[in-house]
């Protein structure tokens, strides 16, 4: 199980718990109503343990030494936020017995940790990348003892702007991170309509340094990895010139021009057609290069 707002410092909470319950401005006729929902939660936050469980009771029962004013509040816009919080409640998840995974005490002593979420679930998906958010602010602030990967599958799924600002700055942190998807224009086509998905794009090709790409499917994607193999020069035959003779036949003078052409060093028809395994890979100050992929298993 995983409590998604027990551990960390005040503001690292208040950020996922935004993100959790749906109360991000996203400058829509709503934005009112969420905007008095967060006064309601900023009031009961000092009194909240970090489980779900009790911010319901708190906000069924405010506590005794707020005034009439604050619990008026609460009561008038603390329903903004209950369908997000009963749906996170039914995660069983989302609400274990026990601490749960606590994310800076697997990082720190080197835990395999294994992560199950769901694409088709959008309350799965939020509490996944409310663990994302939690790595990302937890590696930012202490020191990892090794260098720890974190894979995430199907990213367009998962992406948000943190993400993608942070790639950067995790492999400072020694988090080195891989974004696994289908085509390059997944991230363009988020499912969280309210990002900016042309700045994440950006962000994620600026900030990642080595790139694994197997079989294109699509035309974009394969021109996207063939360009940055860079070209060589190919020599071509332009012209040839035959005659034709007596019975009729063509033969073939000696005479030729050639020319030369250039071309990606890794053409997209290669792309195209690479085998399971086998791909390109891109990374900085080396020359591109065709890759056998050999995964092992981690026990």
């Amino acid at each position: 199980g995983y409590h998604p707002c027990l551990h960390g410092a005040t503001l690292e909470i208040r950020e996922r718990v935004i993100q959790l319950l749906d109360l991000v401005d996203t400058c829509t006729d709503s934005a009112h109503y969420k905007k008095h929902a967060l006064k309601a939660l900023y009031l009961l936050m000092p009194y909240w343990d970090g489980t779900l469980s009790h911010l319901d009771h708190l906000l069924n029962h405010p506590p005794t030494v707020l005034d009439k004013s604050q619990k008026s509040t609460i009561a008038t816009f603390g329903g903004n936020i209950e369908s997000p919080r009963t749906a996170l409640r039914q995660l069983d998840a989302l609400e274990p017995e026990d601490e749960g995974l606590n994310i800076e005490q697997a990082l720190m002593t080197a835990q395999v940790v294994y992560i199950r979420s769901d694409m088709q679930d959008t309350v799965v998906r939020k509490a996944t990348n409310c663990l994302i958010e939690e790595i990302i602010q937890v590696v930012r602030k202490i020191r990892l003892p090794v260098y720890t990967k974190l894979t995430l599958d199907e990213t367009r799924f998962m992406m948000t702007q943190t993400l993608a600002d942070s790639l950067a700055t995790v492999l400072s942190k020694k988090l080195l991170m891989t974004l696994a998807y289908q085509s390059v224009n997944d991230p363009k086509n988020l499912t969280d309509r309210t990002l900016n998905a042309d700045s994440i794009k950006n962000g994620i090709e600026t900030n990642t340094q080595t790139t694994i790409a197997h079989r294109a499917a699509d035309d974009d994607t394969a021109e996207w990895i063939s360009n940055p193999t860079g070209g060589i020069q190919k020599t071509v035959t332009k012209m040839e010139r035959v005659e034709r003779n007596s019975s009729g036949a063509e033969e073939w003078t000696g005479e030729r021009s050639v020319g030369h052409l250039e071309e990606n060093l890794i053409h997209k028809n290669i792309i195209f057609s690479l085998p399971p395994r086998v791909s390109v890979l891109l990374r900085p100050n080396e020359i591109s290069c065709i890759l056998y992929t050999c995964w092992i298993p981690v026990r």
